[in-house]
């Protein structure tokens, strides 16, 4: 399946960008203009993880069930490192770079973790200076349009594994209840819930749905004391699947490479010496064909997948010369048996799908 970009939550940050003057990159989301209109609150907030099929753990009379206006589509790979920088940036994949939990870093020789900034294969390796900050920099959309709009106030809320995050959700919706009480705000907040959870016990685990119950009665907390002046749009990055791993990290296929494998587990990246070429496509058919889609670097682009717009300068670095893709319940295990029961990044439909709920008085 292949994303939308017409109706994905790339286009809701276009939609955010053109209510606040700001000229967005795609297509705003239609949908999303009445609801827009004479708020003074706007709060964004993404839940990590809660795809379509993943919301389906709570009741359907739930808040959140009762309010999806309508399923959007994520990103190419549909991965917590590409989503949610198209949300913060409003681009594709294909202009902001962000591709994948780890990336090719030409300026170092190696496979790294973009948002811890490691050696992925390699954790005694110190990195001289910071990837993502010095090669992957945007402006996001709560700057550019905090800048069209200086009375506004403008805030974006993160767990504490950032400087000035907050330690709960709950901390969070305590904030944002205090800022509806401000003249006039627009909010940015991310959660990494249910992902983390998810992640650890499968996608239909009793701890799955406490979790989500818990997300969402802090939601009806934020809902029933927000003014009716406010509008709390809430979406995910991507769904998850239950996976069951495949061995690479001892593979003989890896005598092939020009370099480790990266990305994502589901949508794995290959580097591969022009000489074997031949060879790595008939061993890779032979030994994963029936569980991964291969793909080449010129198909990819061809597709579609990662979006439209500027190609970002290094996005070749990235996705080398081929991409190895689950459409099915598989994923590789890159550098040692993994402990993930359930996974995204991959082609399947449920990692895709997201919601837009949309909450107003």
């Amino acid at each position: 399946m292949l994303p939308n970009y017409q109706k994905s939550i790339v286009n809701v940050s276009n939609a955010l960008l053109n209510h606040y003057g700001v000229k967005p990159f795609h297509t705003p989301l239609e949908v999303l203009k009445p609801y827009l209109k004479d708020k003074k609150h706007i709060m964004y907030i993404l839940l990590d993880g809660m795809g379509m099929n993943i919301l389906k753990n709570l009741s359907e009379n739930t808040l959140l069930r009762q309010n999806v206006k309508m399923a959007l589509t994520s990103v190419f790979p549909p991965t917590t490192v590409a989503a949610t920088t198209s949300v913060l940036s409003g681009l594709t994949p294909y202009e902001h770079g962000h591709i994948g939990w780890t990336q090719y870093n030409r300026f170092e020789d190696c496979q790294t973790v973009i948002f811890q900034n490691l050696d992925f294969y390699d954790e005694t390796h110190i990195l001289k200076n910071e990837f993502a900050k010095t090669h992957l920099a945007y402006e996001n959309i709560l700057e550019k349009i905090a800048k069209k709009n200086p009375n506004l106030f403008v805030k974006k809320l993160f767990p504490d594994f950032e400087e000035h995050g907050y330690p709960s959700f709950e901390a969070m919706v305590d904030e944002l209840i205090s800022i509806s009480k401000k003249e006039s705000s627009f909010t940015y907040t991310y959660w990494n819930e249910p992902d983390y959870t998810i992640h650890s016990t499968g996608i239909h685990d009793g701890k799955v749905k406490l979790q989500l119950e818990y997300l969402t009665q802090q939601i009806e907390r934020l809902y029933q004391q927000v003014t009716k002046d406010t509008l709390i749009i809430l979406i995910a990055d991507h769904g998850l699947v239950n996976v069951e791993g495949v061995e690479l990290h001892h593979h003989p296929i890896l005598e092939l490479l020009d370099k480790m494998p990266s990305v994502e587990p589901r949508s794995t990246v290959f580097f591969v010496k022009k000489e074997n070429q031949k060879a790595f496509e008939a061993m890779f058919n032979s030994d994963f064909g029936s569980k991964f889609t291969l793909l080449n670097k010129e198909t990819l682009l061809a597709s579609g997948r990662l979006g439209s717009g500027i190609k970002h300068p290094l996005l070749d670095d990235f996705i080398g010369d081929y991409i190895a893709i689950s459409e099915g319940p598989f994923m590789f295990n890159m550098k040692e048996n993994s402990p993930f029961k359930a996974h995204h990044a991959g082609g399947y439909p449920d990692e895709l799908w997201v919601p837009l709920i949309l909450l107003e008085k």
